[in-house]
């Protein structure tokens, strides 16, 4: 009996063993790179480790207590005890194994807590290390703060349409596109739908977006990091951070270059003496258009006030007082509209003198055209066109008065009649442009791409072509009418034979849109014939350029403002280049040399230049209603 229960106890201690031999050979485990995995696979690793312990100690103790039991067995009714012992030897055991599990179950317990603790503690310190970069890139000097700031100006917790319309008008004013800064005004009638309470910086629209898009891009590594690996996502982030850091150090240190250079140079320049200066009050608004008399120092000036001024400076009182304002009504004549329609805009778009100086016409947004004397009495109106005027030039003998709208129409009016004498319709879009090559014929281009030559009392052109990839903003022909040169949003200028129906010269040399096309009123055919014709441009590259055409390249490459030149005018002796910029600035060159003569600052953004007919005036206007005279 002794030997049968020295058997069924060997039988009890061999299969714990066994199963520990079992679990041991049969280890389940995963090696992963990842962190959490890693840190589950070693918490597993130690609970069949700690379960392995428990199997021993259990096995101890049922040896004890079988062996116990077996010196106490009496030597009658052997079996019956027997049986009776093996079933009590069952339920201690039982009642052993239930204490040895519970317990076990405890401990796992408590290792399982502290292990989520753990994997927790990570995911927290991770989640923090995450929200750091984040606040880190939201603090100051950041791409979500300089936002933040900028829209504040907008004076709205939503970025309504109408504020975002408003920003895509300042936009194309502030990049000179005049003519569909018209049209955008007029069919979203945005000035009357938003008015901003502060100011609104120079080039937010385009900042927005692009700290816009570098915002996304940062979302989108945040999003892909958060699904892949969370350390390498932290250091990508840290890594994009410090780039921005470096470039935003760059963009300063290139800043403050720009500003030691300005400086050095100006110190070099000769500014305009107040006492050449003089200051004109009267518009209260932008003022796009300014164009001189070509036969005496008559001033005609439109604005988006719906006025047009004309400014005598051959009435002054010599030695008076340089301030217009004090003599507006003595030497200026103010003239508006005669129809304007409640909620319709009447800004002046266009202006041009006749050869004779006798007639001023005046373009409306409206499709309104008025017609006054010199003195500025209003004579009659034309009305044909059913948009803003985009373009509006007398003939070289003032009898014909050719007008190009965003309706599409190329209109020739014939002065005495009062009345059109043809009606073109042969363009597919907006008329941005039109010029007269003579008496009777004349060019005009579209955003449609193509350039049209045509002859009056003809019906239809005679001669059309494509000429560039993007909208045609601007031509102009020669002095002496041989060439034609048109300027493009391809950032390309071409200049056309006519009679050869072909480009003769290519310029590429810009980077972006061009924004202003002028000649030089030298050459063969013009006062000046023995200087070089030369040709002008500036665009949103912040250059401006002047052209040699008998060699096809610049001549030289003017940079000197830090914001898009809107306008620019050659001298009427072809010396003196003017450029006035959105930067505020006003200079004048010398075209042989290259070289800035003088400068004047304004308080606000600069729009349009013209020279005098004798070159010893230049006027420019600003943002703000006012007219500078400058004396050279």
């Amino acid at each position: 009996m002794s030997n049968e229960i020295n058997k069924s106890s060997q039988v009890n201690t061999k299969s714990p063993m066994n199963n520990l031999k079992n679990t041991n050979q049969n280890p389940q485990t995963s090696i992963t790179n990842d962190p959490y995995t890693k840190s589950n696979s070693q918490t597993s690793m130690l609970i069949e480790e700690e379960k392995s312990i428990k199997d021993t100690n259990q096995m101890s103790q049922e040896i004890n207590t079988t062996t116990t039991t077996t010196t106490t067995i009496p030597n009658n009714n052997t079996d019956q005890f027997s049986k009776t012992q093996t079933q009590q030897q069952q339920q201690v055991t039982g009642k052993n194994d239930f204490k040895i599990k519970t317990e076990e179950t405890k401990e796992l317990n408590v290792k399982h807590e502290k292990t989520v603790g753990k994997e927790e503690q990570n995911k927290n310190s991770i989640d923090k290390e995450f929200h750091e970069a984040i606040k880190h890139m939201t603090g100051t000097g950041s791409l979500i703060k300089e936002m933040r700031e900028q829209y504040q100006s907008l004076d709205s917790s939503v970025l309504t349409s109408d504020a975002v319309n408003y920003l895509v008008l300042k936009y194309l004013h502030e990049t000179g596109k005049q003519t569909t800064s018209f049209a955008f005004a007029s069919e979203s009638k945005v000035l009357e739908k938003f008015r901003p309470t502060t100011k609104i910086p120079q080039g937010l629209l385009i900042s927005l977006i692009q700290k816009g898009l570098k915002y996304l891009e940062l979302e989108t590594e945040i999003m892909e990091g958060l699904r892949s690996d969370e350390f390498f996502f932290l250091q990508r982030v840290y890594k994009k951070i410090e780039q921005k850091t470096d470039e935003i150090e760059k963009d300063e240190g290139r800043k403050i270059e720009i500003e030691n250079e300005k400086i050095e140079k100006k110190n070099q320049e000769k500014p305009i003496d107040s006492s050449n200066l003089t200051v004109c009050i009267g518009h209260t608004s932008n003022i796009f258009r300014v164009k001189w008399s070509p036969i005496e120092d008559l001033l005609a000036t439109g604005s988006e006030d719906f006025s047009t001024r004309i400014w005598n400076f051959d009435r002054r009182i010599k030695n008076s007082i340089k301030n217009i304002s004090e003599w507006e009504l003595s030497i200026c004549n103010v003239i508006k509209p005669s129809l304007v329609k409640s909620g319709e805009s009447a800004t002046v778009t266009y202006l041009d003198w006749s050869p004779d100086g006798q007639y001023l016409a005046i373009g409306y947004f409206n499709g309104e055209i008025s017609i006054t004397s010199s003195n500025g009495n209003l004579l009659f109106q034309l009305r044909k066109h059913n948009g803003p005027i985009f373009g509006l030039k007398w003939n070289t003998n003032g009898k014909y008065l050719l007008s190009g709208s965003i309706d599409k129409k190329v209109i020739v009016w014939d002065i005495d009649t009062q009345k059109p004498k043809n009606i073109y319709l042969h363009h597919e879009g907006i008329i941005m442009d039109l010029d007269w090559k003579d008496d009777l014929t004349f060019a005009t281009c579209s955003e449609d791409k193509t350039i049209s030559i045509c002859k009056v009392g003809n019906p239809n052109p005679i001669k059309m072509f494509t000429a560039h990839s993007q909208d045609i903003t601007s031509i102009r022909w020669s002095p002496n009418g041989k060439f034609l040169a048109s300027c493009s949003d391809d950032s390309t200028i071409k200049i056309w034979d006519i009679n050869k129906e072909k480009t003769i010269l290519e310029l590429k040399e810009h980077e972006n849109e061009i924004l202003s096309l002028e000649w030089s009123n030298t050459g063969p055919g013009t006062a000046h014939p023995n200087s070089k014709l030369l040709l002008g441009t500036s665009s949103l590259d912040l250059s401006v350029k002047i052209w040699d055409i008998e060699t096809g390249r610049s001549k030289h490459t003017l940079r000197k403002h830090l914001e898009p030149v809107e306008n620019i005018s050659f001298s009427p002796n072809g010396k003196m280049l003017a450029t006035a910029s959105l930067d505020k600035w006003v200079h004048i060159w010398d075209q042989k040399k290259g070289r800035i003569l003088k400068s004047f600052q304004a308080p606000e953004p600069l729009l349009a230049v013209d020279w005098n007919k004798s070159g010893d005036k230049l006027a420019v206007t600003s943002k703000d209603g006012i007219v500078y005279i400058l004396q050279i």
